[in-house]
């Protein structure tokens, strides 16, 4: 469908990659891609190329774009990767069945290649069903498209002109609805209005990993692949003027959490802080640790040993300081009257969270908490600290106002104090274990 495909050696395809400035898991492909040339063979069995077509960003629609309306594009660049590393398999990893159907459609016309190509369907984003070969090369739909195009417009190195420092246009999820490829140098406010959306109260660049830009910033700037930043996703989310950008934000952060911090428990207790502090702060109540919420944003960063919570405070400190004024009027305890519409899009459904700790192994399908403990939910404890007045030998706060510990042992005399502790909790956040 797009011409002959050439056959280039590995060092060619890097060079390429090189130029066209590929990005995969905040870090160059290029760099991925030497390393997996280089490695070989592992224990005689061949590479497995994996094409990730699940999008990373719930905002974004850029791979399901591609692969329901160009999928030999991106079949294109995942082949000539497989030739150049002597792959065995190339496997496309979706969720819809509207998308299998299409890359199946597509692979069914390449013919006979030599290399085998698959379709998995996952059913849940935040699963771990994903297959993992000892041996395998991840990159996304977009990544293997560009490889495509950037070797029909240029060439290998080899071959022709060296490429433009990036590419001419670029992909954008609008509003979580419309992808659309527009020109480098285009306001921001033009693309917008080509799908039926303007700036409201401000826009989100680069999804939940990007930035925030105000009404009368996002006025002047233009689309670039500069704007979106190395790391973001290719989603522009403005916020409509009837929703709350404080409870879109709470929407946002706990989604964050759940979807990552939360299964690390050295990120889990300063994540749900934050987020515990948006939910009281949405409600417009008041409380100690609303007024210090941006601190508490900046201490979370670089404290785990994950990139979870540096994710979380960049998000939270975009966030706060282009909505200043209505964290105010909610710190307040007047909030600001308008309701929260979900306008900023999230999976449905929300991933489960496990709990972090005072729990066995799953036995039988079930997880058994530890017997005689007091047990902490992060999830519904909003800082109120009744429990600390009522058993304070059991529950002490921390200096945000929450509980230190998630689990506490309860012995002898102590079990009348904690099952009243249990019954004062407004948020329901306690129970015993049994």
């Amino acid at each position: 469908m797009h011409g002959p495909l050439p056959a280039p050696a590995w060092d060619d395809l890097v060079r390429l990659t090189e130029r066209l400035g590929l990005w995969e898991s905040d870090a160059p492909f290029a760099r991925t891609f030497r390393s997996v040339a280089e490695s070989g063979p592992t224990q005689g069995r061949r590479l497995i190329l994996v094409v990730n077509g699940v999008e990373d960003e719930p905002s974004c629609l850029t791979s399901t774009g591609l692969l329901l309306h160009t999928p030999h594009l991106v079949l294109d660049g995942a082949l000539l990767a497989a030739v150049a590393l002597d792959a065995a398999e190339i496997r496309i990893d979706v969720l819809r069945e509207d998308v299998a159907r299409s890359v199946r459609h597509a692979a069914a016309d390449l013919g006979h290649t030599g290399i085998d190509v698959r379709v998995a369907r996952l059913t849940d984003p935040g699963s771990d069903e994903r297959e993992h070969a000892p041996f395998t090369l991840l990159g996304s739909s977009q990544t293997y498209a560009q490889l495509a195009v950037g070797t029909q417009r240029h060439g290998l190195p080899q071959q022709g002109p060296t490429p433009p420092p990036e590419p001419p246009t670029v992909l954008l999820t609008v509003a979580g609805h419309t992808v659309i490829e527009t020109p480098n140098g285009m306001p921001l406010p033009y693309v917008l209005q080509s799908c039926g959306v303007d700036t409201g109260q401000g826009v989100l660049v680069g999804g939940y990993r990007g930035r925030w830009l105000a009404p009368e910033w996002a006025a002047s700037v233009q689309v670039s692949p500069r704007l979106l930043g190395p790391h973001g996703s290719g989603a522009l989310l403005p916020l409509p003027d009837r929703t709350c950008p404080v409870g879109e934000a709470a929407r946002v952060a706990r989604h964050l959490v759940n979807a990552t911090a939360a299964w690390c428990s050295s990120c889990a207790h300063r994540a749900r802080t934050v987020t515990a502090a948006l939910a009281r702060m949405t409600a417009a109540r008041r409380g100690p640790v609303l007024a210090g919420l941006p601190a508490y944003a900046h201490v979370v960063a670089g404290r785990g040993s994950c990139p979870h919570l540096d994710q979380l405070s960049d998000f939270m400190a975009s966030v706060h300081g282009t909505f200043a004024e209505d964290f105010r009027y909610h710190a307040s305890g007047r909030g600001c009257g308008r309701p929260v519409v979900g306008a900023l899009p999230l999976p449905s459904p929300a991933p489960q969270v496990l709990p972090l700790t005072g729990v066995r192994p799953r036995i039988g399908g079930m997880a058994r908490a530890e017997a005689d403990q007091l047990l902490v939910d992060r999830t519904r404890c909003e800082g109120h600290g009744l429990c600390a007045l009522v058993a304070p030998d059991l529950i002490q706060l921390g200096r945000d106002g929450f509980p230190v510990a998630t689990a506490t042992a309860v012995i002898g005399r102590q079990r009348k104090r904690a099952a009243r502790a249990v019954h004062r909790c407004p948020s329901l956040a306690l129970r015993l274990g049994s």
